[in-house]
C-alpha cells in the first residue's frame, strides 16, 4: 500500500480488528493483535503470544532487587552488541533493550535475571457504553460525589497533586485551567513509537482529559441544569502522557511515567489502563509497588472484563495498589466491571465507585470527543464541552479524587492507611468481595475513621473477612485440595503473629510468601515488622478421605506479637459433605484457562455442589486409574488431541461394566479441535459426529463476526428436557446423528443436543456448544434446568454399583502410586440407598466386604481382605481404609454391602496402579532456527514462517529407575487457529540426543512447518512412557506461532466501476441507491492461490479531525465471488438499513469510505491487504428520473422555439428600409407604395463615390 494511503488505512484496520464498536479505535492496533510470534519457553520468560513481534522486539528484563544494573548492562552489551540502545529503569531494577531470539536465550540464562517481559502494547480500559442515554441516566459529577458522600468531607484537595497516567490532558478546558503542575509525553521513539507516531503532551484521544475532569474539574463551564464539579476541585494535576491518540502505548512508557510521577512528587497516581495478564510481578505492578514504597497512593481501574470471575489484569493485580470496580446509578455493580480473584488468588477489587454514564470534560479536537458527538453523548457547556463515558476507567479517578480529600485532611497518612480507610469506610452493596471488594466507598465514613484513629493510625485489617468466598465458597468433599490467600495491611509497622484455631486448623497450612514471614508450625506464622504493612499468606487446605463429614470452622487471628492484642481476624467455615456423584472435568485438552471453576464454569460447579455432586477440574492427561474414580467424564471444547493411551482409557471407562458416562460440550467455534471428539466417538462406536456447520445467528462482514443470542425452541421430550421449553444459544455446531441416536434439541432441523443410551446402560450426551453451560447462560432458568437434568440423567445409572440398589462410590486417594515416593494410599467409599441416605454402622465380615485384587495374567486375584480393625467409619455412610503395596501392578478395589435388614445390596469398584518410578519431564525449552528469509519480507529470524523456519523442542527426562527404560516420547502438535478444515494435528516421536547420567536424558524434536501448517497459534504437549507402560501423565503445554505471508492487494488493478481504487482515493466515485455497480479485487499472496482466498467490500461512515480521517461505523458489507483471475461481482448498495455492529439505523446518502479487503486461505490479512475508495452515494428513483427527463425535454423544446423566433426576428429587422413619411408605417426594401396609406415611397438617393 502506498504511503499516502497508510494513515487512513491504519485507522480503518484498528477498528476492523475490534469488531468496530464506536469506541474500539482506542484499544487495538493491527501490529500486535494479528501477528503473534514465537514464544521461547523458560521459567524466566513471560509469554503473551506477541514476544518479539514484527514491529517491536524490545524486552524488559527484570532483575532481583538490589542487583548492580551497571554490571548487568555491560553483560547485555556483550550479548547484543556495543551499539545496542539500552534504557535503564533503576526504580524497578530493569533494563529495556532490543533483542533477537538468540540473544534473549542468552539473557535469560543470566543469573540475576528474575523475569523477562515484552515491551508490549498497553491499551486504555475499554469503555462500555449504553445507547439512547436520557438526562436521568447521566451520572453528573456532583451526583457521583453525593453517592460517595465526599461533599460531607471539609476538604477540596487543596495542595494535593494527582498524576494522570493516560492519553494527556487538555488544560485549555475551562474546568482544568490553572491546574497544571508539569507535563511530559512518553509517546516518543525512545518508548517504542515510530517517528511518525510521536506526539506532544496534548490529549488527542480525550480519555485522559475526561479522567482529569472527574478527579479535579472545577465545573466552571457546566451546562445549565448540570453540576460537573469534580471530586477534588482544588487539587492540581501532573500530565504523564504515555498513550497516543488511539489510547495505546508501550509498557516502557508506562514505567517511565510512574518514575516521572515519583520524581515530580505526586501524592496520587491515577491509572485507568491495563494489560490482560494478571501477575503481581509484572513490571508495571513492581513499579506500582515501588511508588507505594515512596509514599504515593496508586489507584487503578479493575478492568471491564466482567461479569466473569478471575478477570482483573495489571496493574490492577499489584499488591499495593487500590483497585476500583464500577457501579451504576442504581448503586449496583455494572456487568462490565472485572471480578477477582487475581492470578495468585487475592481479592480484587478493593472498592467500587460510580463508573457508568459519567459526564466529564471533553478535550478539544479529540477522537473520543468526535465519536461522542456522533453518538449524541456530547454536551456543550458555557465555554467548553463534556462527554459521556463508561468503564472502571471512570471509577478510578473518582477514588483518586477522594484520596486527595483525605490526604489534605491527614497529610501524614501513608498509602496503606489510605487503603485501610477507604475499605473500612466503604458500604457493602450486598455482593461478594471478589465483585465489590469492601463495597462502594463512603468518604465521610473513611474521614471519620481516620479522625477516630488519629494520630497513631495503628490499624491492621485483613482481606477478606471470611473464607471461603466466591468463586471458592463451594462445598468441600473428602479428598479435596484447595488453595486460598489472605492479605494483611497495617497502618504502622508491627510484629505480628498469624494463627489458625478451631477444628479446621488440622486441615489448613499457612504458607509464607516473603522473607519477612517465618513459619512457626503449619497453623502459625510470625511476621516481622519490616514486612508488616503489606503481607499476603497462602492457605493450603487438604481434606483427606478420612475426614468426618460435617461443619468445620475456625478463626485466623492476627495479633500484635508484643502485646497480644487482637488486630483483626478471618472466619473460616467449610462444610464437608459426602458426594452423591463425582465428575471428572477435563482441563488438560482445553486451551482456555478461563474454562474453570474460577471463571466460566463457576455457576455450573455451584449448581453441582448444591446437589452434592463433586466436580474436579483436572489438568493432567487422562488415564484409566484416575478416571475410574469418577461417575462422569466431561469433555469441554477439546483443543488438543487425545493420545492413543487416552482414547484407550476412555474406551475402557465407557465400555467396561465398571465404567461411567460421558458428556461432551463441543466447541465454541467449529475448528480442528472437533476432530478429537469425533475420534473418541468413533472409538466408542457412538454414531454422533461433530460437523463443521455453524449453528448461530451472526453477521459475517469478512473481517470477523458479530453474534447474537437466540433461543432453541425445537425440543423433544426426555428426562433431560422436562419443563425446558427453550434455552439460550450463542454459537456452536450441528451434530450429525443416525437412527440409533436421540436428538433432543434442533435448530432448523439440525441437531444441537444428542443422547445415546447403550445396551449395557452406558449413557452419553453431546452438546453442540460449551457456551450453553457458561456462567452468563446457566443462570437463566431454562439453561439451569437443562444443565442439572443433564447431569442427573447421566448420574442416574450407578455404573459402579451394578449388583443391587445401593450406590457405592469408591475413591482412591492416589490412583497412581509411585512406590519410590511412599507405598501407602487411602481408600474411601460412600454407601447410600436409592434415596441418597447414607448407610451407617456397616460391619466387616457381616454386611461389608472390602477387598483388593491384583491383575495377573488376565485374571483378578484377591490379595487383601479387610478386617474389622482396618475399616473406619466417618458417618453419613462414609468409610475409609489404608492400603500398602510393595509391588508394581494394576489393582481393583471391591466394596460389597449385603445382608442388610432392608433388601438392598450393592457393589462398588475402583482401580489404582502402582509403579516403581514414573518418568518425568523436569526441564523443557522451545526455540527456533531460521533459514534465509526472502528479501521481499523484512522480518527477523525469530518469526516462524512456513517452508523457511524450524522449531526445536528440547526436554530433559528423569526416571529414578533407569532412564534407558524410557520407551516412547511423543510430541503432539495442534493448531488452534486452523482455517483449513482438513488440518487437524500431528504427532511426532522425539529422539534421545544425549544421556546425561543413569537417570536423566535429553530428547529433541525438529519441526519444519510446510504449507500444510495453517498460520496461527499452536499448542504442544509431550507424552512419556517407559517400557512397562508407566507415565506420570503430566506435561508442560508449550506454544509457538506460525506467521503468515499476508496478501498484498493491488490498488491499481482492483477496480470500482472500472476505475482503479488508486484513482478512486483521489477523486470520489458516485454511486446510487439500489443501482448495481461492478467491483473487481485482485492481489498476490506467496502462500495461497487467489482461488483459495476470499474478498469483501464494506461501506463505512467516517469523520475528520484536522488532517486525519477516522472511520466510524460499518454500515454494509458483501463478499465478492472469485471469477477466473480475480474476485469480480455486481453488487447493489441498499438505501437504508440497520448497522450490524452498532445496531444503528442508517440512510445512505453523502460521502463514505468503501473498503476492499483480501483474505488469504488462512483467513489472515494485514495493512497491505486493504485498499479503499471515496464514494458519494445519492438516491436513484426511476419515477423521479422520468419526471426529470420529461422536464428537461420540454425545457429543451421551449428553448429551441425561443431561439428560432429570436433569429427570425433578427433577419426580418435586417430587411427594413425606412418608414412612410405620411403615416409612419414600416416600408420594406423593394416596395414603391406604403401598404398602410398608399403613399408613394420616396426613392433613396445614390451614394457618392
Amino acid at each position: 500500500m502506498k504511503s499516502k494511503n497508510k494513515v487512513l488505512c491504519l485507522i480503518i484496520i484498528i477498528l476492523l480488528i475490534t469488531g468496530l464498536p464506536f469506541f474500539s479505535i482506542l484499544f487495538y492496533q493491527l501490529g500486535n493483535n494479528n501477528q503473534d510470534q514465537i514464544q521461547i519457553i523458560s521459567d524466566k520468560i513471560m509469554f503473551d503470544g506477541t514476544l518479539l513481534n514484527l514491529k517491536n522486539n524490545r524486552i524488559i528484563i527484570n532483575f532481583d532487587r538490589g542487583t548492580d544494573l551497571n554490571q548487568q548492562k555491560e553483560t547485555i552489551l556483550k550479548i547484543c552488541g556495543s551499539d545496542t540502545n539500552l534504557l535503564v529503569l533503576d526504580f524497578i531494577s530493569a533494563i529495556v533493550c532490543e533483542v533477537d531470539e538468540t540473544q534473549i536465550s542468552k539473557i535469560s540464562s543470566m543469573g540475576a535475571v528474575k523475569k523477562i517481559f515484552l515491551d508490549e502494547k498497553i491499551y486504555i480500559e475499554k469503555n462500555s457504553m449504553k445507547k439512547s442515554i436520557s438526562y436521568e441516566d447521566i451520572f453528573q459529577l456532583n451526583e457521583c460525589a453525593t453517592f460517595i458522600n465526599s461533599r460531607a468531607v471539609p476538604t477540596t484537595g487543596q495542595g494535593i497533586n494527582i498524576s494522570i497516567i493516560d492519553t494527556g490532558i487538555d488544560f485549555t478546558h475551562s474546568d482544568l485551567q490553572g491546574k497544571m503542575i508539569d507535563q511530559v509525553s512518553f509517546v516518543t521513539e525512545a518508548y517504542g513509537f515510530d517517528s511518525d507516531e510521536v506526539e506532544d503532551e496534548k490529549d488527542l484521544d480525550g480519555h485522559g482529559t475526561h479522567c482529569a475532569g472527574i478527579a479535579t474539574g472545577t465545573g466552571l463551564s457546566s451546562p445549565s441544569n448540570y453540576n460537573l464539579t469534580g471530586i477534588a476541585p482544588n487539587a492540581k494535576l501532573l500530565n504523564a502522557k504515555c498513550l497516543d491518540r488511539y489510547g495505546s502505548g508501550y509498557l516502557s512508557g508506562i514505567l517511565a511515567a510512574i518514575d516521572w510521577s515519583i520524581n515530580k512528587k505526586a501524592a496520587i497516581i491515577s491509572m485507568s489502563l491495563g494489560f490482560d495478564i494478571s501477575d503481581p510481578d509484572h513490571p508495571v505492578c513492581r513499579a506500582v509497588d515501588n511508588a507505594t514504597g515512596e509514599g504515593i497512593v496508586v489507584v487503578a481501574s479493575a478492568g471491564n472484563s466482567g461479569p466473569f470471575f478471575s478477570t482483573p489484569g495489571s496493574p490492577a493485580s499489584a499488591r499495593s495498589i487500590i483497585t476500583v470496580g464500577a457501579t451504576d446509578k442504581q448503586d449496583k455493580i455494572t456487568d462490565f466491571s472485572s471480578r477477582g480473584p487475581t492470578s495468585l488468588g487475592y481479592v480484587d477489587p478493593d472498592v467500587v465507585a460510580p463508573g457508568e454514564n459519567i459526564l466529564s470534560t471533553a478535550a478539544k479536537d479529540s477522537l473520543l470527543g468526535k465519536i461522542m458527538q456522533l453518538r449524541d453523548e456530547y454536551i456543550s457547556g458555557s465555554d467548553d464541552n463534556y462527554m459521556l463515558l463508561s468503564g472502571t476507567s471512570m471509577s478510578c479517578p473518582i477514588v483518586a479524587g477522594a484520596v486527595a480529600l483525605l490526604l489534605e485532611a491527614f497529610p501524614q497518612i501513608d498509602p496503606y492507611m489510605v487503603r485501610i480507610a477507604l475499605m473500612e469506610g466503604a458500604e457493602s452493596l450486598g455482593y461478594t468481595p471478589n465483585i465489590e471488594g469492601a463495597g462502594r466507598i463512603n468518604l465521610n465514613n473513611s474521614y471519620q475513621f481516620l479522625q477516630e484513629n488519629y494520630p497513631s493510625f495503628n490499624i491492621t485489617t485483613v482481606i477478606p473477612k471470611s473464607i471461603p468466598i466466591p468463586p471458592f465458597e463451594l462445598n468441600m468433599f473428602p479428598g479435596d485440595k484447595y488453595t486460598d490467600d489472605i492479605i494483611i495491611i497495617s497502618g504502622k509497622k508491627v510484629n505480628m503473629s498469624v494463627k489458625c484455631i478451631g477444628n479446621i486448623s488440622n486441615y489448613v497450612k499457612l504458607e509464607p510468601t516473603s522473607e519477612y514471614e517465618l513459619t512457626v508450625n503449619d497453623s502459625c506464622v510470625f511476621i516481622e515488622d519490616a514486612g508488616s504493612q503489606y503481607t499476603n499468606l497462602n492457605l493450603e487446605f487438604f481434606f483427606p478421605l478420612s475426614i468426618n463429614p460435617g461443619l468445620y470452622t475456625g478463626v485466623i487471628e492476627v495479633r500484635d506479637n508484643k502485646t497480644g492484642i487482637l488486630l483483626d481476624c478471618i472466619n473460616l467455615t467449610y462444610n464437608i459433605i459426602i458426594p452423591r456423584g463425582r465428575i471428572y472435568f477435563d482441563c488438560f485438552h482445553n486451551a482456555d484457562s478461563a474454562d474453570h471453576v474460577t471463571s466460566n464454569y463457576y455457576n455450573f460447579t455451584k449448581l453441582m455442589h448444591a446437589n452434592s455432586i463433586d466436580v474436579d477440574f483436572i489438568t493432567s492427561m487422562i488415564n484409566y486409574p484416575t478416571l475410574s474414580q469418577y461417575d462422569l467424564l466431561i469433555l469441554p471444547d477439546i483443543e488438543t488431541p487425545f493420545t492413543q493411551r487416552e482414547l484407550n482409557a476412555i474406551k475402557k471407562y465407557w465400555g467396561s461394566d465398571l465404567g461411567g458416562n460421558i458428556l461432551t460440550l463441543g466447541n465454541y467455534y467449529p475448528s480442528s479441535a472437533l476432530e478429537s471428539l469425533n475420534e473418541m466417538l468413533t472409538a466408542l462406536d457412538v454414531k454422533i459426529n461433530y460437523t463443521q456447520t455453524n449453528i448461530e445467528s451472526s453477521y459475517d462482514y469478512g473481517l470477523g463476526k458479530d453474534y447474537e443470542v437466540f433461543q432453541i425452541t425445537d425440543i423433544n421430550s426426555h428426562p433431560i428436557t422436562i419443563d425446558v421449553t427453550n434455552f439460550s444459544w450463542l454459537t456452536g455446531v450441528e451434530l450429525e446423528v443416525n437412527d440409533e441416536i436421540t436428538s433432543l434439541a434442533n435448530y432448523s432441523n439440525k441437531s444441537v443436543i444428542a443422547v445415546y443410551n447403550s445396551s449395557n446402560n452406558h449413557r452419553i450426551v453431546c452438546m453442540g456448544s460449551e457456551r450453553t453451560f457458561y456462567d452468563d447462560f446457566i443462570f437463566e432458568e431454562n439453561n439451569n434446568k437443562l444443565a442439572l437434568q443433564t447431569i442427573q440423567w447421566l448420574l442416574n445409572t450407578s455404573l459402579k454399583s451394578k449388583n443391587g440398589d445401593l450406590r457405592i462410590e469408591v475413591i482412591v486417594n492416589n490412583s497412581i502410586l509411585e512406590l519410590g515416593n511412599g507405598n501407602k494410599t487411602q481408600i474411601g467409599f460412600y454407601v447410600s440407598d436409592s434415596s441418597d441416605n447414607g448407610i451407617e454402622n456397616l460391619e466387616t465380615h457381616y454386611n461389608l466386604s472390602c477387598t483388593v485384587s491384583r491383575y495377573q495374567t488376565g485374571v483378578w486375584n484377591v490379595i487383601w481382605t479387610a478386617n474389622s480393625t482396618d475399616v473406619f467409619e466417618q458417618g453419613d455412610g462414609a468409610y475409609y481404609f489404608n492400603y500398602s503395596s510393595n509391588s508394581t501392578s494394576f489393582y481393583k478395589v471391591n466394596i460389597t454391602v449385603e445382608n442388610l435388614t432392608i433388601s438392598e445390596s450393592g457393589t462398588g469398584f475402583s482401580f489404582f496402579n502402582t509403579t516403581k518410578t514414573m518418568p518425568k519431564i523436569v526441564n523443557y525449552s522451545l526455540r527456533t532456527t531460521s533459514s534465509e528469509i526472502q528479501e521481499d519480507y523484512d522480518e527477523t529470524i525469530t518469526d516462524v514462517y512456513r517452508n523457511a523456519d524450524q522449531i526445536i523442542i528440547n526436554i530433559t527426562l528423569r526416571d529414578m529407575d533407569q532412564v534407558s527404560d524410557i520407551q516412547n516420547v511423543t510430541a503432539y502438535i495442534t493448531s488452534l487457529d486452523a482455517y483449513k478444515s482438513e488440518i487437524k494435528y500431528i504427532q511426532m516421536e522425539m529422539e534421545n540426543t544425549s544421556s546425561m547420567n543413569n537417570i536423566e536424558a535429553n530428547f529433541s524434536l525438529l519441526i519444519t512447518p510446510d504449507s500444510s501448517f495453517p498460520a496461527g497459534q499452536y499448542k504442544i504437549f509431550i507424552e512419556v512412557v517407559d517400557s512397562e507402560g508407566n507415565s506420570d501423565y503430566q506435561s508442560p503445554i508449550m506454544e509457538f506461532y506460525i506467521n503468515d505471508r499476508y496478501p498484498d492487494i493491488s490498488s491499481t488493478q482492483s477496480k470500482l466501476n472500472g476505475i482503479s481504487f488508486s484513482n478512486a482515493q483521489a477523486f470520489a466515485t458516485s454511486l446510487f441507491h439500489n443501482q448495481n455497480f461492478n467491483i473487481e479485487i485482485t492481489g498476490t499472496d506467496q502462500e495461497s492461490d487467489l482461488s483459495e482466498m476470499h474478498a469483501y467490500v464494506a461501506i463505512f461512515s467516517y469523520f475528520t479531525i484536522g488532517l486525519y480521517a477516522y472511520i466510524y461505523e460499518l454500515l454494509w458489507a458483501a463478499e465478492i465471488p472469485f471469477s477466473v483471475n480475480s474476485f469480480y461481482g455486481t453488487v447493489s448498495i441498499p438505501t437504508n438499513g440497520v448497522s450490524e455492529i452498532l445496531d444503528d439505523s442508517y440512510y445512505l446518502s453523502g460521502s463514505y469510505i468503501l473498503l476492499a479487503i483480501l483474505l488469504d486461505s488462512d483467513g489472515q490479512y494485514d495493512e497491505e491487504s486493504y485498499t479503499y475508495a471515496q464514494i458519494n452515494i445519492a438516491s436513484f428513483n426511476m419515477i423521479l428520473m422520468v419526471i426529470i427527463i420529461v422536464i428537461v425535454v420540454v425545457a429543451a423544446i421551449g428553448i429551441g422555439l425561443f431561439i428560432y423566433y429570436k433569429r427570425k426576428k433578427s433577419v426580418d429587422e435586417q430587411k427594413i428600409k425606412k418608414v412612410c413619411e405620411n403615416c409612419g408605417a414600416t416600408v420594406f426594401q423593394g416596395q414603391k407604395y406604403c401598404q398602410n396609406c398608399g403613399s408613394r415611397v420616396k426613392e433613396d438617393e445614390p451614394k457618392k463615390a
